[in-house]
């Protein structure tokens, strides 16, 4: 209990040192920065068997964080850079330790001529790409629960960025992860105790940012996990994905994804996956949002698609309060569920709704 005291008050503490540097000297520069989100979550399960029906409300942390971020100038051109990036645990059980997971943490190096490398736990470079599409990132009615499921975050990621030429830039990344340890990013064997070579995961990324907040991103992903034990057979994805928004008026943003995804074995089917979606800002404070995505699955009976509609309001700088209904339909043979907030216990064919207040607080 003292430990999450102690880590609420030195959350609480940051407000003040927002976009502020917390150690400046000659060569050397050290900030902090963080996101805290939490979401009451009002949901249902209509079951495709009255038996599986279930509702409930919770409270759930979406991808709060911590960190601390620096550089250090090793001449004109080159710095050392760094991150360490923590999980920041809001509504676990009494005595569960406030920090228990990592996020982007890394080391590297980046030059203005040559770009950046990163060694560490990173996002690999295509989920980095279809970032821009998610008008709902990190809450419980994102896209990103039907395009671009499972791009991750392995442990050990070589990320290079290369610098901006006309608004293009170019980012690859390359992971050798063992596959126990990809459980999150959908890599891990079906049986956990079956005897696995690796989890493999490349990535690549031509991104483009134009005027008026366009852009237009092109990805490819190979992720895949070689289980020994039952006949070598792999599981996982090719992955191509085109994620582009655009602000058409004043105040209105569109944005959308096609994703292609081919099944390394016989085991897993192919997938195309649409994503659309539009932000209307009213004045200065307020937005209504909708996103609409669609899985396609070259197999019988497995599709599923995804509604999200919203309101915010910004109700200063770093504080957005906000309401939003989500709903998943899944076909007969298909169990979809939230990535980021799982109701748990799906079963093929359950449909899902949610009515979801939230807030977000970055500094």
């Amino acid at each position: 209990m003292r430990r999450l005291l102690v880590a609420v008050v030195l959350l609480a503490g940051t407000a003040a040192l927002a976009d502020m540097n917390v150690l400046t000297r000659s060569d050397t520069e050290i900030a902090i920065w963080g996101k805290l989100h939490v979401e009451v979550d009002n949901y249902t399960v209509d079951s495709a068997t009255d038996a599986g029906d279930a509702s409930g409300t919770r409270l759930q942390t979406h991808s709060s964080r911590f960190a601390f971020k620096g550089s250090h100038a090793i001449n004109e051109d080159m710095k050392g850079v760094f991150q360490i990036e923590a999980q920041a645990n809001m509504t676990g059980d009494e005595g569960a330790e406030p920090f228990a997971r990592t996020r982007n943490t890394y080391i590297g190096i980046s030059s203005a001529r040559a770009g950046e490398v990163r060694m560490g736990k990173h996002d690999v470079a295509y989920k980095m790409a279809t970032i821009g599409d998610n008008i709902f990132a990190d809450a419980m009615g994102e896209n990103d629960n039907i395009v671009s499921e499972g791009a991750g975050r392995p442990d050990d990621v070589a990320l290079y960025l290369s610098p901006k030429v006309g608004g293009f830039q170019f980012l690859a990344s390359a992971a050798l992860t063992d596959a126990q340890e990809y459980t999150g990013d959908k890599l891990a064997p079906t049986n956990k105790a079956a005897d696995v070579q690796a989890g493999h995961n490349a990535s690549a990324a031509i991104c483009w940012e134009g005027p008026a907040k366009s852009f237009a991103n092109v990805a490819y992903e190979m992720q895949k996990s070689d289980v020994l034990s039952v006949g070598d057979k792999a599981s996982g994805y090719d992955s191509v994905v085109l994620s582009a928004g655009c602000n058409v008026l004043e105040n209105t943003k569109l944005v959308g994804a096609v994703e292609s995804r081919s099944g390394v074995s016989s085991g897993v089917a192919d997938q195309l996956n649409y994503s659309v979606g539009v932000k209307q800002g009213i004045g200065a404070k307020h937005a209504v949002k909708v996103q609409y995505s669609i899985r396609d699955v070259d197999a019988a009976n497995s599709d599923a698609d995804l509604t999200t509609a919203g309101y915010s309001y910004a109700a200063s700088k770093s504080l957005e309060l906000y309401v939003m209904a989500t709903m998943i339909n899944n076909d007969s043979a298909s169990a979809v569920d939230y990535s980021d907030g799982k109701i748990g216990n799906v079963g093929k064919g359950d449909d899902l709704q949610a009515v979801v207040f939230g807030s977000v607080y970055e500094f």
